[in-house]
């Protein structure tokens, strides 16, 4: 606004001296046009720079995105879900809180990718947090995946019982998802671990825990739940 205020002002000077028949008025106007002319191409270049910084912005968080994302399933990539879980551990730790994770690992899965090909492999990983989300998740929960077919999800306020019956119903929600892949049907079931978070623990430790309970789950039979010692 503060432009146009003053070419508005030069154009009445002009019109002025044009007026009283002022002998600089020509070289008046020619530096008012060229005022003028300057003042379109700095409108220009602000408006550019708006649409640079809005395309910047725009970047960025895609970039952000793509750091925090698994390119396969759309959700949580390591290193974020360890981020996440860090700092759920840190209110954890000062409200005292209950806190729960599970770490789940699709069956038989080289299996699938040997017999059916990597394509009907990535359409099983990209089924699974799916059949998790549509699992009455909260939304203060939040999942990720780990590495491979391993996929860990945290449960904020959960005790053990409580993220026992969460994972079941995981479980079972998987066992009896079909999802059609060259126009035939595939099954898949997983092995669940679960751990309750306590004093003391890390990130590391939490997850070690019901990672272990999940290999047990594969030892003794697969398809199953098994809680943490």
């Amino acid at each position: 606004m503060l432009w146009m205020i003053k070419l508005k002002d030069m154009h009445t000077l002009v019109e002025r001296a044009v007026s009283e028949n002022n002998p600089l008025a020509p070289d008046i106007e020619k530096i008012v046009n060229h005022y003028a002319k300057l003042n379109r191409r700095f409108d220009k270049i602000v408006s550019l720079s708006d649409s640079y910084q809005s395309q910047l912005r725009d970047l960025n968080l895609r970039l952000e995105l793509l750091a925090h994302t698994d390119s396969l399933t759309g959700i949580n990539n390591r290193g974020h879900f360890m981020d996440l879980l860090s700092a759920e551990l840190d209110r954890n730790r000062r409200h005292e809180r209950v806190f729960s994770v599970l770490m789940l690992d699709l069956d038989h899965f080289k299996s699938v990718n040997d017999t059916y090909g990597h394509a009907v492999g990535d359409e099983a990983l990209r089924t699974l947090p799916r059949v998790i989300q549509a699992s009455r998740l909260r939304k203060s929960d939040f999942l990720g995946r780990i590495g491979g077919e391993e996929f860990a999800i945290a449960l904020p306020e959960t005790g053990i019982r409580g993220a026992f019956e969460v994972a079941e119903k995981i479980r079972a929600n998987l066992e009896r998802t079909a999802f059609i892949f060259g126009g035939e049907e595939h099954f898949m079931t997983a092995s669940i671990g679960v751990s309750e978070y306590r004093h003391g623990d890390t990130e590391d430790t939490l997850l070690q825990r019901a990672d272990h309970a999940m290999y047990r789950a594969k030892e003794t039979g697969r398809n199953r739940v098994c809680l943490s010692d």
